[in-house]
C-alpha cells in the first residue's frame, strides 16, 4: 500500500510541470495560480490534520523557524520554479534543474550539520552538476531572458535546501511530519497574500 501511495505522490508531483505550464500558458497570473494552490493545499491539510488528530501547536519560540521555513519553501521556492517555468516556458528544464536539490542539500548538509560524504555521493554531486550544465548548454538557447529563468529556477534550489535545513531542526525539536507541512502552508497563505 505504500509503495503505491509513493508511486501514485511521484506520478502526481512530476505532472506538476505540465500541468503549471499549462495553466501559465492560459496567462493566468503567478501570484494568483500560487496562491490558489497555498489555499487548497492548506485547506486539505488543516481538513486531514485535524480529523486525524495529528496537528501539533507550535510552540512559544518556534513560530520565528516556522515563519523562516516558511520563507524558504513553499514562498521562495515556489517564486523560483513559477516563474522560472514561465520564462524558460521548458518544464523538462525546470524538472532537470529541480531535480539537483538532493545534490545541493547533501552540500548544505556537509557544511552545517557536518554530515559526511560518501565517494559514491561526491561521483553523484559530479555527475548532477555536470549533466545540468550540458542540458543547459546543448538543450538551450543561451538568450539572455533564457539564463534569467535557469537563474531564477536556482532560487528554488536555494529554497528547497533552506527549508530542508530548517525542517532538520524541527523534527528534532519534535514535530511530526504532518505537522510541519499542514503549518507551513498556512503561514504560506501570508506569505503570497
Amino acid at each position: 500500500v505504500w509503495y503505491l501511495g509513493i508511486l501514485v505522490t511521484v506520478f502526481f508531483w512530476g505532472m506538476s510541470f505540465l500541468w503549471s505550464d499549462a495553466v501559465l500558458d492560459q496567462n493566468v497570473p503567478v501570484f494568483t495560480f500560487i496562491f490558489t494552490r497555498m489555499i487548497l493545499a492548506a485547506s486539505a491539510l488543516t481538513l486531514f490534520s485535524l480529523l486525524t488528530g495529528q496537528l501539533q501547536r507550535i510552540r512559544k519560540g518556534d513560530l520565528r523557524w516556522f515563519a523562516a521555513m516558511t520563507a524558504f519553501e513553499p514562498f521562495l521556492y515556489f517564486l523560483g520554479e513559477t516563474f522560472g517555468l514561465k520564462i524558460t516556458g521548458s518544464p523538462t528544464l525546470c524538472s532537470v534543474i529541480i531535480a539537483t536539490i538532493p545534490v545541493f542539500t547533501l552540500i548544505v548538509g556537509q557544511i552545517f550539520f557536518k554530515e559526511k560524504l560518501s565517494l559514491l555521493n561526491r561521483i553523484g554531486i559530479f555527475v548532477a552538476v555536470a549533466g545540468v550544465f550540458s542540458f543547459i548548454l546543448i538543450g538551450g538557447s543561451l538568450h539572455t531572458e533564457y539564463l534569467y529563468g535557469i537563474a531564477i529556477l536556482f532560487l528554488a534550489v536555494i529554497g528547497s535546501t533552506g527549508y530542508t535545513a530548517i525542517c532538520k531542526r524541527l523534527i528534532d525539536r519534535g514535530y511530526d511530519a504532518c505537522s510541519i507541512v499542514t503549518w507551513q502552508f498556512i503561514l504560506a497563505i501570508g506569505f503570497f497574500l
